[in-house]
């Protein structure tokens, strides 16, 4: 953990926007969870505005997924472990759902980079990802599959991040084999259906 001021104002803040939403977070809010004495300024010595605050912490949200999916595709592993390290990247990610789901329809603009960079972006790389493990089979639709899978996969943190439980309470390793298995029978299936002469 960082003791760089600009990114505890960071941590804070997205912890503040998550629990209280952007509206009601004062800067005093973040000044104090990010350890400074509040309403002393401190905060303004980084940046200028609650929403300066905001943007920087949703490039640096955006950062940190470009890292992580840069290494996932270097050391794609196995369908199971995608789905481990997916359900993972979304734990961490919490805050960040919550900012994105209450709060970004007021600043629209913020909100169409998030959707290209993070949502867009996962969905085209899973679907690249499948159509690798399909062998490119023109009976696999990598991209529909793409769409369910990791909508499945989002909805199941979204789901835990606002209601504290999972759905039917099922643990992440139970849905991250459940997720491996259907993956895997969706794109071995869609190569299948191919072979077979009509």
């Amino acid at each position: 953990m960082s003791d760089d001021p600009k990114e505890r104002i960071l941590r804070a803040a997205m912890r503040c926007f998550a629990d209280k939403g952007y509206a009601a977070t004062t800067m005093a809010d973040i000044e104090q969870a990010a350890g400074f004495q509040p309403r002393t300024g401190g905060t303004y010595r980084h940046f200028r505005s609650k929403f300066a605050i905001l943007d920087a912490a949703l490039d640096a949200e955006l950062s940190a997924r470009d890292e992580a999916a840069a290494a996932a595709s270097s050391d794609a592993g196995s369908v199971l472990e995608t789905a481990r390290a997916a359900l993972r990247t979304l734990d961490d990610q919490r805050d960040l759902m919550k900012v994105l789901f209450r709060d970004l329809d007021a600043f629209p603009e913020l909100f169409e980079r998030m959707s290209e960079r993070l949502i867009q972006s996962t969905y085209r790389e899973t679907a690249d990802r499948i159509a690798s493990l399909s062998s490119g089979s023109p009976g696999v639709d990598a991209e529909a599959i793409a769409a369910v899978t990791v909508g499945s996969l989002v909805n199941f943190k979204i789901i835990e991040a606002f209601t504290g439980r999972t759905p039917n309470d099922v643990d992440d390793e139970r849905f991250a084999q459940a997720w491996a298995m259907i993956v895997t029978a969706a794109t071995t299936a869609g190569a299948a259906s191919q072979q077979v002469p009509s």
